[in-house]
Order: C-alpha cells, then structure tokens, then sequence
C-alpha cells in the first residue's frame, strides 16, 4: 500500500497535494535565511518543504501545495522532500480545534502555547522548544507517553478513591478499592488514548500499564521480561 502511494506522487509531473503544517522555522545556509516547513499530508506521510517567503505564523493550519516530490521509496517510509512552485493556506477549520484553540487563547506567546499543546496532545513541539529540550535531555518528559500516564493515573486515583470509598462503605464494602479504581483509571486513559489518535508512546505505555493490572489482579508477578516480551507482541 506505501509503495502504491509512493508511485502516485507527483514525482515527473507537478501536482497537487493537501496537507497541515506540523512545523514552521527558519534555517541560514550561505548567508540566506528561509523557511522550512515540515508537513503531513491527507494520507499521514511527512514531507519537508521551503519557502524564501517572509510567512506569517501558519503553523498547525492546512495547505495546498503545488510542486514535486523528490525522493526514493525507502526515503519516502521516513520523509520526502517537496519542492514547491507554490502553496495557498486553507481557511481555518476551528470546529474540530477547539481544545487548541482553549490553549492558544491562555497565551500571548506562540511558542508558550506550543509546549502546553505538546504537553497536552502530543502535537509536534515548536523548534526552539524542542532545540532546549535536547540540550537539556528533557525530550522524553515533554513527550507523551509513561510518564504522563503515572501522573495522570496518580492524580485521577488521588480523585476518586474518596468518592468511592464513600459508596464502597455504604453499598458494596465487599468490593476491592485499588481493583475498582485501576478499572476506572484504565478506561479514562484508554479514552485519552483514542482523543491522542493512538499516539504511539502513550500507546507503549498504556499496553504495558493494562498488562500490568491485569497480573496484578491476578496475583501474578508483574517485573519480568516475560511481560515486556508480552507487551512487545501485543504493540
């Protein structure tokens, strides 16, 4: 199926693709600055792209790009390599943004507003953002993934347990708190992971958390390689 794709890019003919730009920054080369615009296409494939234009800040808005592909196949599965004769930006679709928009709206400064979305949703960081993070070594706290879990499970079992324990008392004190609560914790985060389109750290780590607690329940042991292989094959 890549490669179908692959052959129907405009590769000896100019054409016509649509896509959203994930990122806009500058680069110099030989004393001349430009825009590099990394993009994602209608059918999920990246492509890189520059613009000599002095461009307003169109990150994350959608575009139609006339030009050609330049790359092979094996290039294509990472990247490719656009060149444009010319692009125009599509109106703004806010129906669908709206929790980007309630972000965006909190902050005066774009590159403010980019980490809290990448925090947050998992969209790609802006670049100074993530030139810092590099340096720092901090790339794998801004990414979504385990981490994020532990701490959302952690607040969302902080929140619950009181509410429930209020029931379990009254109710059905038969019942096992931490089974009920991790139950619960697992279905919000499996909808977190739908919201996050399956990104595929979060999607690592909520695999291994679910397998996690499901030993757990079964009073099996939870640290071997046994699960990682397990969770491995599932992913």
């Amino acid at each position: 199926m890549k490669f179908y794709q692959y052959k129907h890019l405009p590769m000896d003919k100019p054409g016509e693709i649509t896509a959203q730009i994930l990122l806009q920054y500058t680069k110099t080369k030989d004393n001349k600055t430009y825009f590099v615009l990394k993009l994602k296409s209608s059918q999920g494939h990246i492509f890189y792209t520059t613009s000599k234009e002095d461009l307003k800040p169109i990150q994350n808005r959608h575009i139609r790009i006339y030009g050609k592909a330049q790359c092979s196949f094996f290039e294509f599965l990472r990247s490719c390599f656009f060149i444009n004769f010319t692009f125009s930006v599509l109106p703004q679709e806010r129906s669908n943004l709206w929790y980007v928009d309630f972000i965006n709206n909190q902050h005066q400064n774009p590159q403010n507003a980019s980490l809290f979305r990448t925090l947050f949703f998992g969209e790609t960081l802006d670049k100074q953002w993530r030139d810092v993070s590099n340096l720092l070594g901090l790339a794998h706290i801004l990414a979504i993934s385990g981490f994020h879990l532990g701490v959302l499970s952690s607040f969302l079992f902080v929140l619950i347990t009181p509410i429930y324990r209020f029931f379990q008392r009254r109710y059905f004190s038969y019942r096992n708190e931490v089974y009920d609560v991790g139950f619960m914790i697992i279905c919000v985060m499996f909808l977190y992971l739908v919201f996050l389109d399956f990104l595929p750290s979060f999607l690592r780590a909520f695999i291994m958390a679910t397998f996690g607690f499901l030993l757990y329940f079964s009073g099996l042991n939870i640290i071997n390689f046994g699960l990682l292989l397990l969770v491995g094959l599932t992913c």
